[in-house]
């Protein structure tokens, strides 16, 4: 082995190696939080000198935006259920690997937005159906009364429909739109390879099934074989609709079409996120039948979707307007998470919940220099181009 060689297998996996040992020494003391934040670390830089040697930058935040979304900041995992071994191995090839399948399938089949949606509901069904089997399980720790409420042929029906609703919009489709913005200049390029992207989709089946057989809290169970069969039909006929659903249309040039303003896609975003959640919570226990509960959800869904689609004016809108519907949605969690870190009584210990409320503000204030720095260096370039023909 050369001496470079020696050197990069020290840098590479030796030292960091080392420093976790001496960080766990330090930190042992302070208990298991620590020690579990310290692990998790260590786990996500070996999943980033893993898969960047073959993803692209956007890849990379995907892959851990869309847990982080999908679970932290909506506070289904709490940062001491989060920064855990289970939570930074399992959760990021789970939602992280399933949005990166979800983009390139809708990059390789030259689609758009609805693409992304269709895909985020056959995520949903096989991380909550299948995974996690939540759809079936009447006991399934976080279903509460909806094990009972709208369950019938071996369906939580309501749950069903409210998870696959939450996770095609909030597990999916919002860690994709802020990469996007994040990465602008790679939006319309092939971010894994093709070889890479058939390990991906390897990796996220064997998860799934590694999933379905332990994730079996709080007693074991496993659905019934025609469920199973039935919901892998249900994802295949989304997978299927999504790829024939027609490509997008380039971004209307009819300036009678007016975009309206980020202030009212930010008031969009956290309106429908905030009525997202009053609808879940309060639907099922004001007694209406089950049906008109799922038709309330589902109606929602693609009122919300419309009108954001009516909103840009055909494709016209810009990245500050994708912003502020992304910091609206966002908002609101900063909110959910403010609540659930001083609610007393709660079943899980919700302790950092205000430092991940605290974590999004910065992160949008980033995002927000970042596009306006973005929108200042076109408005030079465009002055660079036109001053030469003014003279």
């Amino acid at each position: 082995m050369s001496g470079n060689s020696r050197s990069h297998t020290f840098l590479k996996w030796i030292l960091p190696l080392i420093l976790t040992i001496i960080l766990i020494a330090i930190v042992k003391p302070f208990g298991g939080w620590a020690i579990n934040f310290v692990f998790a670390a260590m786990i996500i830089y070996y999943e980033v000198i893993i898969i960047k040697r073959r993803f692209a930058a956007p890849a990379i935040l995907l892959f851990f935006l869309a847990p982080v979304f999908g679970e932290l900041i909506s506070s289904s995992s709490p940062p001491l259920e989060f920064f855990s071994i289970f939570g930074v191995i399992i959760q990021p090839l789970l939602y992280g690997l399933g949005a990166i399948i979800v983009r390139e399938l809708t990059f390789r089949w030259n689609k758009g937005w609805p693409t992304i949606l269709l895909l985020g509901a056959a995520y949903g069904i096989v991380e909550e159906g299948l995974a996690c089997k939540s759809f079936f399980n009447a006991n399934w720790g976080d279903v509460g009364n909806l094990g009972v409420y709208g369950r019938t042929l071996g369906v939580n029906w309501v749950w069903s429909t409210q998870l696959t609703i939450y996770h095609m919009l909030f597990s999916i489709f919002m860690p994709i739109l802020l990469t996007y913005l994040i990465f602008p200049a790679q939006k319309s390029v092939q971010w894994i390879p093709s070889r890479a992207f058939k390990w991906v989709c390897g990796v996220f089946a064997a998860n799934v099934i590694l999933m379905f057989c332990i994730m079996m809290p709080p007693h074991i169970y496993y659905p019934p074989i025609p469920h199973i069969i039935i919901t892998l039909i249900v994802v295949f006929l989304f997978g299927l609709l999504a790829r024939r659903i027609p490509a997008p249309k380039p971004a209307s040039s009819d300036d009678r079409l007016k975009v309206r303003g980020p202030l009212s896609f930010c008031l969009i975003g956290a309106g429908a996120t905030l009525s997202y959640a009053l609808s879940s919570f309060i639907v099922p226990e004001i007694g209406l039948p089950p049906i008109l509960a799922i038709l309330i959800l589902t109606t929602w869904a693609y009122a919300a979707c419309l009108l954001i689609v009516r909103m840009s004016a055909q494709g016209r809108w810009t990245d500050k307007h994708k912003f502020s519907l992304a910091a609206g949605v966002l908002l609101v969690f900063v909110f959910i998470d403010l609540v659930r870190e001083f609610k007393p009584g709660q079943a899980d210990n919700p302790s950092g919940m205000a430092v991940v409320g605290i974590a999004i503000l910065v992160f949008l204030y980033i995002i927000r220099n970042q596009i306006i720095a973005k929108n200042i260096s076109n408005l030079h370039t465009e002055d660079t181009i036109i001053m030469p023909h003014e003279g």
